[in-house]
């Protein structure tokens, strides 16, 4: 029996070789010499105390091995987190120098736009130079020199764009009344060449502002430029409806008439006298703001009622005593378009209010206006 017991216990008995037990995530070794029993729980006293010992040995290695590598882990992550916040720090300054450096770039721009416009020759001339020349060219004109007028407006039309208006309108009133093909053509490229001269004294506006400061305010040069801008495309809205007669050409002209009320509404904001460097600078715009003003308001007035309703939908606005208003203080000025305004009111109190039937001219506006201009033209009725 006890042989039989004996080579039962010997069976049952088995060596473990290269066992391993797990320390959290890392695998413990156990050695060759523990010998697990076939009764439940029982190891023999001096593999026990080899084992434990072996097991405690491997277990405080491991876990300091463990406490070391999480040391490590975590170290490292605090420098990756340190790194990446001068990373951040330093991408936020190169975000920040890379705005100011839009930003310097838009005022050097802007700057050398300014000061190239200044070398340019058309703003060579001083404002009081402009003006006086083409007021001597309005005097050729309507003292019936209309030929020596055009001529001398042709060949200093690129001197400034106040020059190049005397002759677009010049070449738009000789079309008007021939109604020639060729020089219809003509006044259209003058009509352009002003155009385009005035666009090179809009201040520069980018797609994208860099920068979130106030918006530009407008020099003296580009508030005359813009009127002068608003004026000639009035014009070619006029010679559009004479030159073709077709839908697409209302429609074109229509558009250009929106765009020109728009700037004259603008500009009458900006009427403001300290914006100018003289007296006759500022006398100048203001003729020309209330005359474009004044004569929109005047013509829709004097339109259908119905017509009047859809038109202030679209913006447009009528008001026959403003118009009124507007036009004889630019009519009793000194500016460069007083004389068309007062040539606008004799032919509205003279002629237009007879043929609508709508008001009573006023003919004592009309005394006063003839009185004034043949005092200062004499040679008019020659």
């Amino acid at each position: 029996m006890d042989s039989l017991s004996s080579s039962k216990n010997t069976s049952t008995k088995s060596r473990l070789t290269n066992s391993y037990y797990f320390y959290g995530t890392h695998p413990l070794k156990v050695s060759n010499s523990i010998i697990h029993s076939n009764s439940a729980n029982h190891i023999s006293s001096t593999s026990d105390q080899n084992t434990t010992h072996h097991l405690s040995l491997n277990s405080t290695i491991n876990h300091n091995r463990f406490s070391s590598n999480s040391d490590l882990s975590t170290t490292q992550s605090l420098r990756n987190f340190s790194q990446s916040y001068q990373d951040e720090d330093e991408t936020s300054e190169i975000f920040e120098d890379a705005v100011e450096s839009f930003d310097d770039d838009y005022n050097q721009n802007n700057s050398h736009r300014r000061s190239s416009l200044k070398q340019h020759g058309t703003s060579a001339i001083d404002l009081c130079q402009m003006f006086n020349e083409c007021q001597e060219i309005t005097k050729l004109f309507f003292e019936n020199h209309l030929n020596e007028a055009l001529k001398r407006t042709k060949a200093e039309e690129s001197r400034s764009f106040y020059h190049g208006l005397c002759h677009s309108v010049i070449s738009y009133l000789h079309a008007a009344m021939t109604f020639n093909q060729n020089d219809i053509e003509t006044a259209i490229q003058a009509l352009r060449h002003t155009s385009n001269m005035t666009k090179t004294y809009e201040p520069y506006r980018p797609w994208i502002p860099f920068s979130l400061s106030a918006k530009p305010v407008m020099t003296e040069y580009e508030l005359h430029a813009k009127l002068v801008y608003a004026e000639a495309l009035l014009i070619r809205a006029l010679l559009t409806f004479i030159q073709d007669q077709s839908l697409f050409s209302f429609i074109s002209g229509a558009l250009k008439i929106k765009e020109c009320h728009n700037i004259f509404l603008k500009l009458a904001k900006q009427n403001d006298p300290s914006k100018f460097s003289s007296n006759l600078s500022y006398e100048h715009f203001d003729s020309g703001v209330r005359f474009g003003n004044g004569a929109f308001n005047l013509m829709i007035s004097n339109l259908p009622q119905r017509i009047i309703r859809y038109l202030e939908f679209a913006g447009f606005s009528g008001n026959r005593e403003l118009g009124l208003n507007e036009l004889k203080k630019s009519a009793t000025s000194s500016g460069l378009r007083a004389l068309f305004a007062a040539l606008l009111m004799l032919g509205y109190h003279t002629f237009v209010t007879q043929v609508f039937g709508n008001a009573d001219g006023d003919l004592e506006t009309c005394h006063m206006l003839v009185e004034r201009y043949l005092a200062i033209y004499p040679n008019i009725l020659e």
